[in-house]
């Protein structure tokens, strides 16, 4: 499980963090959000959703079949398709909300349990690790920075995205997924075909006029991938070994031979 903790010179001053060469970080998410301007690519590869939360609504990339099981990573932790979703590609960071401010106010968060975190204090750096702070300086150092923008640019994002989505939800225009292979995702939704191609033309217009006729055409479009995160997520579970049975191994051989 991850542990975020808002970035302070306090608490990570002499840590320092190291760049992912592999992406296992994200093996525990049998789904992400994404973001209307990714989705785009994401739709050639994977197959996208909406998930129905005490939050709201959300627009999702399906990665697995069964919680906290990602089938999306290969063998070496490398990621199987090409576009790789925004929040995997920022380890070990997270935007967080700050405590008593308003919604859209949030912080940078850093996940203490994560294995990229590292409070070694010899110096010069390796090549792969960053300070999380300038060195003799309060200042985020320049790789926090980029981090910070590449998130600024993803929340901007999400949030046209969420609004959109959630007028396809108050629209009555989404409904719960019936696909059997899709059952232990619980508040999974597609669209409804039949009642969004019974759309009013001031309905319509509307959904266009907010991005959410783009979302529904990348959502539909999307779902010609969902056989192939099935195969994935099948060999995930044909590639587990099997247990070995001990005393299958041994039945039949002579006591005496073994001793301990």
């Amino acid at each position: 499980m991850s542990n975020y903790k808002p970035l302070s010179y306090q608490d990570f001053s002499k840590r320092y963090w190291k760049r992912f060469s592999n992406y296992n970080h994200a093996s525990a998410y049998a789904y992400v959000t994404v973001t209307a301007p990714e989705a785009v690519q994401l739709a050639a590869e994977l197959p996208l959703y909406f998930l129905n939360t005490t939050k709201g609504v959300e627009f999702i990339a399906l990665t697995g079949l069964k919680p906290a099981q990602c089938a999306l990573i290969d063998k070496n932790g490398q990621w199987r398709t090409r576009t790789v979703p925004g929040l995997f590609r920022i380890a070990p960071f997270r935007l967080l909300p700050m405590n008593g401010s308003q919604p859209d106010q949030k912080v940078l968060g850093v996940d203490l349990d994560s294995e990229l975190i590292t409070e070694s204090t010899d110096l010069p750096l390796p090549p792969d690790h960053e300070y999380f702070f300038k060195p003799g300086t309060k200042q985020p150092s320049e790789a926090v920075q980029q981090v910070i923008s590449f998130l600024q640019i993803l929340e901007k994002h999400n949030a046209k995205t969420q609004r959109a989505v959630q007028m396809l939800f108050d629209m009555k225009l989404l409904e719960r997924v019936s696909h059997e292979r899709l059952a232990e995702i619980p508040g999974l939704m597609s669209v409804n075909e039949k009642r969004f191609n019974e759309l009013d033309d001031d309905s319509f217009i509307k959904l266009r006029q907010c991005g959410a006729l783009a979302i529904a055409y990348i959502h539909l479009i999307s779902m010609n991938q969902l056989s192939r995160l099935i195969e994935w997520a099948d060999d995930q579970v044909s590639s587990v070994p099997e247990i070995m049975d001990i005393d299958a191994l041994f039945k039949g051989m002579n006591d005496d031979l073994i001793r301990f």
